[in-house]
């Protein structure tokens, strides 16, 4: 095989392992930005690395997050803590994985887009006093306070943002959080996806 071979070889290979990258990629990257890279290739992750130090590149905006850190799981899957349960009905693209006796569960949502954050921890004030819940009340210029209540858990506080939704609730003795962030679809989540969640909610 002669030079010129050879260089037509490389830059073939060069083409395939690109378009590789470009082709994975588009398959892994949701509309926030973030890319899972863990089942590239050696070659297509230095594709990707180069691709991140070029100045001005849509690449920079990209959150790389290795695959291996989350478990896709199919819809309405149950998703169980030590201390609550949930048979979410609403699109799941992925879930993180937590360690077994974590009382947190973190969900990458199709429709609406966002990442649904559900945990309990045991509340030792008032539930207005509680380090989240009073943040949220007197930083107003961010935190708008919605008229928003359930009958599957009181008392309750729900607050809205530029990114997202949060309800804070006080069950036995445990301060519930659901918030979903990551999104710009606040009304539809408020309307529908918090009152389905909070519906099929189990804490223990």
């Amino acid at each position: 095989m002669n030079r010129k071979q050879i260089s037509i070889s490389l830059f073939v290979a060069l083409l395939v392992v690109g378009g590789s990258a470009v082709y994975w990629l588009s398959l892994t990257t949701e509309k926030n930005g973030i890319v899972t890279t863990g089942e590239l290739s050696d070659r297509a992750q230095e594709f990707v690395a180069t691709q991140r130090s070029d100045v001005g590149t849509d690449w920079q905006a990209k959150q790389l997050e290795p695959i291996e850190a989350l478990a896709v799981q199919p819809p309405s899957t149950l998703q169980e803590t030590p201390c609550f349960s949930i048979n979410l009905p609403l699109k799941i693209r992925t879930v993180y994985r937590r360690e077994p006796e974590e009382c947190a569960l973190q969900i990458r949502l199709m429709s609406p887009a966002a990442k649904l954050t559900i945990s309990t921890k045991p509340l030792t004030t008032p539930l207005l006093e509680d380090a989240g819940v009073s943040m949220r009340e007197i930083v107003t210029e961010i935190y708008t306070v919605e008229d928003f209540t359930t009958s599957f858990f009181s008392p309750s506080r729900t607050y809205s943002d530029p990114q997202g939704i949060s309800f804070f609730a006080e069950k036995d003795g445990q301060l519930l959080a659901v918030i979903f962030s990551e999104t710009n679809d606040q009304e539809k989540i408020l309307a529908q996806s918090l009152p389905k969640v909070l519906e099929v909610l189990m804490v223990y």
